[in-house]
């Protein structure tokens, strides 16, 4: 069996052909037999479509998806509202799924044996990542400049975005924790079967590349690329667990060794899609990090 891995297609705006086209031609070219998205696929008010053009390029084969911070995004009816995600998701993208038989891994496990399962979620941050005592123009960061999304200091259109556009009337850290009791049942539920986690959120280090010099907006911002709280209900299966595979970020790191895991990023960027093939009966061949 072949698995198709891919994350981050952001069907929406302007890049939004250029990564259909090449998503599709991935797709072809790889024969595989599951298509799995983990994340960011495009807004929640363009759910339909999305799904709908996915079930085109997959044909009869099964997909599973995971939404990512993007699917998330609505117009100001629901922010004016104050929901949180999962009525988003019962809004907008239940429908969808069913409609074009796609399965949603927040809800359920995805059996691909007696022996083996597909686990995942999207992961919300938790500000796990962020740069201790950081400091912009001699100020330390504060929790409540990233819980607003931005720096004083920064020029007034300069926001983490899922600030003004995610509809989260819990909060950050109450979604984080939601989203960590999540992933926490699912693994539960699979007994000793064999795993293949997927997560839109980074949950390790590991998994993200820092190498490139940042400027201070990027170290600000890496805050919101992972989650410790998921990474600490993943530690007690590590040995079940055969692929971690994560979006969000780029670039593509993986696969490497994470914790006795073999994980991923699959490293996809606005327009240019990546995507990883998986054999479950192979051996994973390892890189260097």
């Amino acid at each position: 069996m072949k698995i198709f891995f891919t994350a981050d297609i952001h069907w929406i705006g302007s890049w939004k052909s250029k990564s259909l086209f090449s998503l599709r031609d991935q797709w072809t070219k790889a024969n595989a037999d599951l298509l799995v998205v983990a994340g960011d696929l495009a807004v929640a008010y363009e759910a339909r479509e999305t799904c709908k053009l996915l079930r085109k390029i997959a044909g009869d084969k099964p997909i599973v998806v995971t939404l990512g911070y993007h699917d998330y995004w609505t117009g100001e009816r629901f922010l004016r509202k104050g929901v949180n995600l999962e009525e988003v998701e019962d809004h907008y993208w239940i429908p969808a799924f069913k409609e074009f038989d796609i399965h949603f891994l927040d809800r359920g496990n995805y059996s691909l044996s007696g022996k083996m399962e597909i686990v995942g979620c999207y992961g919300h941050y938790d500000l796990g990542f962020a740069i201790p005592e950081l400091q912009i123009e001699a100020d330390m960061v504060s929790e409540s400049n990233y819980l607003e999304g931005r720096h004083p200091s920064f020029p007034k259109e300069v926001y983490w975005n899922d600030c003004l556009y995610m509809p989260c009337k819990r909060g950050l850290f109450a979604e984080a924790y939601r989203q960590a009791v999540i992933i926490k049942k699912h693994l539960q539920n699979t007994g000793n079967k064999r795993i293949i986690l997927v997560t839109h959120t980074v949950p390790f280090l590991e998994l993200r590349d820092f190498s490139e010099n940042q400027d201070l907006v990027s170290q600000f911002c890496r805050a919101y690329l992972g989650s410790k709280a998921i990474a600490k209900e993943i530690a007690p299966y590590t040995s079940q667990i055969d692929l971690l595979v994560c979006g969000h970020s780029g670039p593509r790191v993986g696969p490497v060794s994470v914790h006795g895991m073999t994980g991923i990023n699959i490293g996809s960027e606005y327009g240019k899609p990546l995507s990883y093939i998986h054999d479950p009966s192979q051996k994973i061949k390892m890189i260097a990090k």
